[in-house]
């Protein structure tokens, strides 16, 4: 019987999950049954991977330029780095190995997410199977290998589908400590804990919903050693010591000057949109909450469980709101922090709900997957596309030679432009020229894009042109209608006051001709992330 269902010490209300849910694979020896269920779940994991292939090749977009300029630096140098940027270093550390064994192509630098959110899939058979049982496991399988967050993330140079992975299994080991008194979890807990928490800062407000959680958990008389988890925080912050200084340094000179601060509206909708789309989430939530709230003992080891897992993603989600109402740092991508307890809550639910819940299961899988759409039987797959850098940058690619000059009046696109445009140009923002393309100073990035104007950033590189050359001019495609509510946010003022006056000055200048442009060539579908280039050639 798996030791997730086993009641605890003093406890005389557990509810016992079926009989034929309670085996997990491979516990007493490699039987039939638990080679067929493995042969399943490499079925369903290698679906997974199959339908999350296309797009792989689209157009990478800043925060995709911004993680392989970092991740090319030598190991040694990249956590000093990040002292500019405002992140920890586990994922760039790991796509400088990725790179050195795949190489630097559009689809070899996806392919790492692509790994992490493929693993994600029996990592959470092995949650749910750990915490509620068979049905549970298989739920919460399918979930991950449809969720459309991480079908969005598998896709995509950056760290998102590794802190879905890593919260996953420290989710999963601390639930088994706290509700369980499960002690040889709390290894795997630390471990996981402090590799997420060098993954990406919102680790830390994944870290506070555990803490509630914990208390919640001696409230419902769990038998666990609060010695022993005591400890294991303290392991996990003694781990996180040596990052702390930089991480204080990041708070207080980087941020994010493009983030608003979240509403009411955000915050209701955060679990709803983290599972996938808000309209599946809500269909997933309809029915898995009832099915918990009602006849489910809240002090026997399946209440615990699930009421620990909603108090680790509510008061996660909670903190991370107020906090980013004090300084704004909010972004749906970023809630896939909470992505794993939310998923096999979920799971658990759905699984109590009998047919009811495997028919909303195969609804939303249906609609996250789009199977048709997605592998192309229908006519040529729909993928949505963040960025037009990288079709922008070929149409100018021929006419550029080593030393033209590119200059991006939004500050972000440099490591991505020089991703696409190679090593042998120069590069410059608002500010001037960019000693090191391959990496954002974010260090009182809007007060100084703010102070910058062309006299002093652009026209001493046109002085320095000799005739012949070209200068790039790279701008942001914002519209007055379409985005509205980013224009609302100095960030994006301030760039579209930049292009413009980059631009005039450009036109004005009697040595500088337009030779090329504007070239924009769509999509545009996020706002800032697509641009348009003007090439402009120095007379003689």
């Amino acid at each position: 019987m798996s030791q997730a269902i086993l009641p605890t010490a003093g406890s005389d209300d557990v509810e016992m999950p079926a009989k034929e849910e309670s085996r997990p694979p491979g516990r007493g020896g490699w039987t039939r049954e638990g080679r067929a269920v493995a042969l399943q779940l490499v079925a369903l994991t290698g679906l997974s991977l199959v339908l999350r292939l296309p797009g792989m090749g689209m157009s990478m977009w800043i925060d995709e330029g911004l993680s392989v300029g970092i991740a090319s630096h030598p190991w040694s140098a990249i956590p000093g780095l990040l002292v500019q940027d405002g992140s920890p270093p586990l994922y760039y550390l790991a796509l400088h190995g990725w790179m050195d064994l795949f190489g630097r192509s559009v689809e070899a630098v996806r392919a790492l997410s692509l790994v992490f959110a493929t693993a994600t899939v029996p990592v959470a058979f092995w949650a749910g199977d750990r915490l509620f049982g068979r049905r549970a496991a298989w739920i919460a399988a399918v979930l991950a290998a449809s969720s459309s967050y991480l079908t969005v993330y598998a896709r995509e140079g950056r760290m998102y589908s590794l802190v879905v992975l890593l919260s996953l299994v420290c989710v999963t080991a601390f639930v088994r400590a706290v509700a369980f008194g499960h002690r040889r979890s709390l290894p795997v807990f630390v471990a996981s804990l402090a590799l997420l928490l060098y993954t990406h800062n919102w680790g830390l407000y994944l870290v506070a919903g555990l803490g509630v959680a914990a208390i919640l958990a001696t409230r419902l008389e769990a038998q666990f050693s609060r010695k022993d988890v005591a400890l294991a925080f303290a392991a996990v912050a003694l781990l996180y010591a040596p990052w702390v200084p930089t991480l204080a340094s990041q708070a207080v000179h980087t941020g994010a000057p493009w983030s608003a601060r979240p509403d009411l509206g955000d915050l209701i909708g955060a679990i709803p949109g983290v599972i996938g789309d808000r309209a599946a989430g809500l269909v997933l939530l309809v029915t898995a909450a009832p099915a918990l709230a009602t006849g489910l003992r809240w002090r026997s080891a399946t209440g615990r469980v699930a009421a620990v897992l909603a108090a680790v993603a509510l008061a996660g989600l909670v903190v991370a709101w107020v906090a980013s109402q004090l300084e704004p740092a909010w972004a749906g991508r970023y809630l896939g922090i909470l992505l794993a307890p939310v998923l096999v809550v979920v799971a658990a639910g759905l699984a109590r709900d009998g047919g009811r819940g495997l028919l909303a299961l195969g609804l939303v899988a249906l609609l996250w997957l789009d199977v048709g759409d997605r592998l192309g039987l229908f006519g040529p797959p729909s993928i949505p596309r963040k960025s037009n850098v990288g079709p922008a940058a070929a149409a100018v690619a021929d006419r550029l030679e080593p030393g033209d000059v590119v200059v991006s009046t939004h500050m972000e696109q440099v490591p991505l432009l020089r991703y696409y445009l190679g090593p042998q140009l120069r590069y410059a923002d608002p500010t001037g020229p960019v000693p090191d393309p391959n990496i954002v100073d974010w260090r009182e990035a809007l007060a100084r894009v703010q102070a910058a104007t062309p006299e002093e950033g652009l026209v001493p590189l046109v002085e320095d042109m000799a005739p012949g050359d070209h200068l790039v001019l790279a701008c942001a495609r914002l519209s007055p209608i379409t985005d509205r509510a980013r224009l609302r946010l100095p960030w994006f003022r301030t760039m579209v006051r930049n292009c413009s006056e980059w631009r005039s000055t450009l036109d004005d200048h009697p040595a500088m001709e337009l030779v090329e442009g504007p070239v924009a060539p769509p999509p545009r579908q996020m706002a800032g992330s697509s641009m348009f280039l003007l090439v402009y050639e120095k007379e003689g």
